[in-house]
């Protein structure tokens, strides 16, 4: 347990050294994420974020979010979800952004190392100021290393690379996210501090993005025999 802690608190304090000398844009993610089991191999969870930006500052997201997953195999599994956001404009209003996805997963366990995949397909959706709407369909890989330490500490690196459905003719990259983290299992709670180098490539006047973040996931009484 002490030692969960203390390694939350490394990640987040030198994480935000770092931020400190970049010249670049910074933002923290903070989210609650509730999971319930089903049966045995299936399970539906809502989580809730929040989102700051202008060097952790200003809320600049708010989100909603809902997920199924089903497990096929012991290291294979499917879901699909569905994403409200309410997204901070540049006069300082909100829009809603709209979100579904599907993905698939799958993960390798050799000893002490898992080596995890996702593809992930998703369309997101809003509106102009004249009612015309607009969607973004974007096809997400992610590829994460784990260690696994003990029972409660399994540190993680992970590479996603978005790539634009609509408009890969111009561009094949929309982003690159690169994520240093750790998962700490304490008693039914899953607490996850990371780092994440957000690299654009859409926009060449899109800054680099430094966020340091905590995912706290809990199973309720409900699921628990």
């Amino acid at each position: 347990m002490k030692r969960a802690i203390m390694i939350c608190f490394i990640m987040l304090v030198s994480s935000r050294v770092v931020l400190a000398a970049s010249g670049t844009e910074t933002e923290g993610w903070f989210e609650l994420k509730l999971q319930h089991n089903i049966i045995s191999n299936a399970a539906i969870s809502l989580s809730a974020q929040f989102r700051l930006d202008e060097k952790i500052s200003h809320i600049s997201a708010g989100i909603i979010e809902s997920e199924g997953e089903f497990r096929f195999f012991k290291h294979l599994s499917i879901a699909a979800g569905y994403r409200f956001a309410h997204n901070r404009l540049k006069d300082d209003g909100y829009e809603p952004v709209h979100r579904v996805y599907a993905n698939i997963s799958g993960r390798l366990p050799l000893d002490y190392w898992r080596l995890k995949y996702r593809l992930q397909a998703q369309n997101q959706w809003d509106w102009t100021s004249k009612g015309v709407r607009k969607d973004k369909t974007t096809l997400r890989n992610r590829i994460t290393i784990e260690y696994k330490i003990n029972k409660t500490i399994r540190p993680y690196i992970a590479v996603e690379h978005f790539l634009p459905v609509d408009t890969y003719k111009n561009h094949l990259t929309n982003k690159c996210w690169f994520t240093i983290g750790t998962e700490l299992q304490i008693a039914d709670a899953q607490i996850e501090p990371f780092y994440r180098y957000e690299l654009p490539f859409e926009n060449p006047n899109d800054p680099v993005i430094h966020i340091i973040g905590i995912s706290m996931q809990f199973e309720p009484l409900l699921s628990q025999k």
